[in-house]
């Protein structure tokens, strides 16, 4: 930190009982967002109410800083990125009262889906839904004026508002909704002097509030001011919805909600030519849809392609979708009027190539899913180009979109530019990722020049080059072309409210806006920084995995961003691995069908959050950080937030391997500072497992024992309230060499498993490892239990000890190894040993041994279910009456999302199975034993 930084810390956690951060790390983990560029901001605060809002703002007005309002960081045109104080409102502002006839108050902190789901038991919802609507703050939604894809049933946010609380950047605090600006008395009060203000103001320019410069479009960008005005009533509440946080911060607001629909239902049409669907939609107009969006054949291929669920309903060749939604009171109407919008495309359209119609709600959430999720799909295709989002919010009106669109092809044919298309068409809202390449100098020209060419067409077809995800930095230098004399009008609106020019600058009202391709964010090169994983490391192995990159260009990076990296991240994986990270935020999400990142579910700051591991290794790669940063004690803590569950790597819709990266800064800390004893011995639990052993009944009467477990506490912080397995007085393993299960077989038996028995099994629960032996034996396979195998040593590798545990693995490398040459699949029946075997093992001691084994190595039910698959399972059970819940391990999801184990209990006779579908358990291994 700078003089300033530090000064500016300590001055305000004097004044604040919120967090206020100026280091590196946090930082750079604000100084993003899901939009392409990045700017370092001075400083963090996560006010926890309104009072430390106020204070925060009446300081930064008397310092003369900057002060950037931000809700959970999705926005993709940079709005709530600056060089000042960056004021996240999402870590504690979240508090939602019950509602009120139709009315709901909230903090802005308050995620939309969350909103919903507290309301919903009042059968009431909040229908502005923009597609990131399960990570989006009421606050920016506000700011932004969002609407969604049900903006034609529900409108915008702004026009569900009914009032809000609003900071001034005095530090003032007022309640803005509809005020008379003309009463004799309305300078009496702050809310009626800002109303006289305002209301003068519109007045002297209601010339331009008559001609929106965006002609027949229903979204426009800026201050709303056509939608303020009424007569001698002025609806500041209004005003406060589309601008961007320049006016004010709004801490609470008032939302109009509306009664669930009863019945709601959903059809995919596709269409053999795009044009031909934006006809479709120009159509519906008026026909009471309550969506409509658009989707082009590169969505709908990625769509097929990254879930297999989606094939058999895409048919191939379809050049774009159309979904459409009806809302009403019974399946038999909505049916019908769908049918009959279906009927008449028909009879229009001969282009229709097939359909898909349903009322039910679990298929409709598919079929909805495939509309909401697929753009962030996007990310997981392989390559340095990638689809950015910088003219993705274009409003054209909707009459002259088919027009539009063939404008818009023959643009990115001229620039030899792929881009890929969705659209929101009865309100004419267009999002365009064009492919390109943020790393590339000649891209960021490109940039540039595609987004001129395209706002050009954009105006001249009267339309708007910000629909909803505001002007930010993106399209701030479009701001005085699109708004014309407008622009002025809004500067002087926000000289009314932020006279000394404090709040979100730099944007649309800026003299001297950004261009389109400033402040990009830094890309980390595909080149040697992974040259350096095994330097002076011992492996084990014959030939150093660094040997194939000898030949590899040297990086450009700057020398600060040089690390000696740990894990093995082969093909320059781990620039590529930071770098695909789009920052979209949905690993922020407490969707409940979702296991995405339980900590951030209990934690809600950003440092819990996945995405926030990869900004800080970004930028430690491009010198935004030093490398001494990642290894720090407070990287460790951040680290430590997560405990290797891999939800976010399968939830990830760029698939980003979270828990590898954070793997990685967890070994650079223990390197460098190692672990304490307390984390050390609770690595060895199997050792300590092994001497409890020697004398189980004064070691087992001591896990029940009060003052004992007072003392584990103490001693290695694990919880008194935590109940703990016994020691078993017989290991699995001593079993299993008695039962002359240690050796292996040289007959051609059709099926041989080698049984990888982990701690748990072998010294806790011995019977349930006889109990898989005999299912195995029962199912005609030749089981092999190896005598000399060790632990995992899973606990040891996810606290970041690896330099210990690549020595202590290499027993069951070479044994597991050996026996997959023998013919032997290995089986385990813990999860959290196959997860180790398939994903750790090789990327501590990469090589031919690690592969066989990861490509040889099943989770006992996920081979059980394979060899029912293939017809070979016995299904002689007995019958079972009985009635059991079964919840699915997380490690086993991620290894397998068929739920085998389900599958195959629902095949015994009599057995009733219930799905627990609640998440997290809470365990995740020796965290889940500690009392933090």
């Amino acid at each position: 930190m700078d003089p300033e930084q530090i000064r500016i810390q300590s001055d305000l956690r004097g004044l604040l009982s919120g967090d206020v951060y100026c280091d590196p790390l946090y930082l750079q983990m604000y100084a993003s967002d899901a939009s392409v560029y990045e700017i370092q901001p001075l400083g963090v605060v996560r006010p926890r109410n309104s009072r430390d809002v106020a204070e925060l703002l009446k300081y930064c007005t008397e310092n003369h800083l900057n002060v950037y309002p931000r809700g959970g960081g999705s926005g993709l045109a940079g709005q709530s990125l600056g060089r000042g104080i960056v004021l996240d409102l999402s870590r504690y502002m979240r508090r939602v009262d019950a509602p009120q006839s139709d009315t709901v108050r909230v903090q802005c902190g308050v995620v939309q889906a969350d909103l919903n789901r507290s309301i919903g038991k009042y059968n009431r919802l909040f229908g502005p839904d923009p597609a990131t609507r399960s990570v989006s703050s009421i606050g920016s939604m506000l700011a932004i004026d969002a609407a969604g894809s049900h903006f034609p049933q529900y409108g915008s946010t702004g026009d569900c508002v009914e009032s809000v609380e609003v900071v001034l950047p005095s530090g003032e605090m007022v309640e803005l909704n509809q005020h008379d600006w003309a009463a004799e008395n309305a300078a009496d009060s702050l809310g009626g002097q800002l109303a006289r203000d305002v209301g003068l103001l519109l007045q002297q320019a209601s010339a331009l509030l008559m001609r929106p410069p965006w002609g027949d479009v229903s979204r426009g960008c800026g201050y709303r001011v056509e939608k303020v005005l009424d007569g001698d009533r002025v609806n500041l509440a209004r005003l406060m919805c589309g601008a961007e946080g320049t006016l004010g911060v709004i801490t609470e607001a008032t939302l109009r909600v509306q009664p669930i629909p009863r019945v709601r239902g959903l059809m995919l049409v596709f269409f053999s030519r795009l044009e031909s669907a934006a006809k479709a939609a120009v159509d519906l107009a008026g026909r009471n849809v309550a969506a409509c969006d658009l989707m082009d054949r590169r969505l709908l291929e990625i769509a097929r392609e990254t879930e297999p669920v989606y094939e058999t309903i895409i048919p191939r060749g379809a050049e774009a979708m159309l979904l459409v939604e009806i809302q009403g009171e019974d399946p038999t109407s909505v049916r019908t009027q769908l049918n009959q919008i279906l009927h008449r495309q028909q009879r229009r359209n001969r282009n229709i190539v097939s359909y898909r119609l349903t009322t039910d709600r679990e298929e409709r959430n598919l079929l909805w899913r495939l509309a909401r999720r697929v753009i962030p799909r996007l990310y997981r295709l392989k390559g340095s180009m990638r689809p950015l989002p910088f003219v993705e919010d274009i409003a054209i009106p909707p009459s002259r979109l088919p027009e539009f669109l063939r404008v818009l092809q023959d643009v990115l044919k001229s620039e030899r530019v792929t881009a890929t298309l969705f659209a929101h068409a009865l309100q004419g809202q267009v999002d365009i990722r064009p492919f390109l390449d943020l790393a590339s100098p000649k891209d960021q020209v490109k940039l540039a020049r595609l987004s001129e060419l395209i706002y050009e067409q954009v105006l001249q077809f009267d339309g708007c080059v910000s629909g909803e995800h505001a002007l930010g930095l993106s399209r701030a230098g479009w701001a005085e072309r699109q708004l014309g004399p407008r622009l002025e009008l809004f500067r002087r609106v926000k000289r009314v409210f932020d006279p000394d020019g404090v709040l979100n600058t730099g944007k649309f009202l800026s003299p001297t806006p950004p261009k389109v391709n400033e402040n990009l964010r830094p890309v980390p090169q595909f080149d040697a920084v992974v040259a350096s994983f095994s330097a002076g490391v011992d492996t084990g192995m014959t030939e150093s995995p660094a040997a194939e990159l000898d030949s590899a260009p040297e990086t450009s990076l700057p020398a600060s961003s040089t690390l000696p990296i740990i894990l093995d991240w082969p093909e320059n994986s781990l620039s590529y691995t930071a770098r695909s990270c789009n920052g979209c935020g949905r690993c922020r999400t407490s969707a409940q069908a979702e296991r995405m990142c339980p900590v951030f579910r209990v934690h809600k700051g950003e440092e819990a959050s996945p995405r926030a591991k990869a900004n800080l290794l970004r930028g430690v790669l491009t010198g935004s950080l030093e490398a001494a940063d990642f290894e720090s004690r407070e990287m460790k803590g951040i680290s430590d937030l997560c405990f290797n569950c891999h939800q976010c790597r399968l939830e990830c819709p760029a698939s980003v391997n979270i828990p590898k990266l954070v793997l990685e800064a967890k070994a650079q800390h223990v390197a460098s500072h190692g672990l304490s004893i307390r984390d050390r011995l609770l690595n060895r639990l199997d050792l300590l497992a092994y001497w409890a052993s020697r004398m189980p009944r004064v070691a087992n009467w001591s896990l029940s024992n009060p003052f004992m477990r007072w003392l584990l506490e103490k001693i290695f912080g694990i919880g008194q309230s935590r109940k703990l397995p016994k020691v078993a007085r017989r290991s699995f393993l001593n079993w299993a060499s008695r039962a002359k299960l240690a050796r292996t077989s040289r007959g051609a038996s059709l099926r041989k498993v080698a049984y990888f028995a982990d701690q748990y099994v072998n010294q806790h629960n011995p019977l349930l490892g006889r109990a898989i032996v005999e299912v195995l034996q029962h199912q005609n396979i030749e089981v092999y239990v190896p005598a000399n195998q060790t632990p995992s040593y899973a606990a040891m590798i996810s606290s970041g000890e690896i330099a210990q545990a690549r020595k202590l693995i290499r027993t069951n490398v070479e044994i597991l190894a050996e026996a997959v040459r023998q013919g032997y699949d290995i089986v385990t029946s813990e999860p959290s040993a196959a997860l180790c075997l398939q994903q750790e093992y090789p990327s501590l001691l990469p090589g031919e041994e690690t592969e066989l084994i990861a490509a040889n190595c099943y989770e006992v039910s996920s081979y059980l279910w394979r060899l029912h698959g293939r017809g070979q399972l016995e299904l002689d059970f007995r019958p079972t009456p009985m009635e059991v819940v079964y919840h699915q391990p997380c490690h086993s999801r991620v290894l397998d999302q068929k739920e085998p184990a389900l599958q195959l209990l629902r095949l015994v006779p009599g057995l009733q199975v219930a799905r627990a579908a609640a998440g997290c358990s809470g365990m995740a291994g020796t965290f889940g034993l500690k009392r933090q």
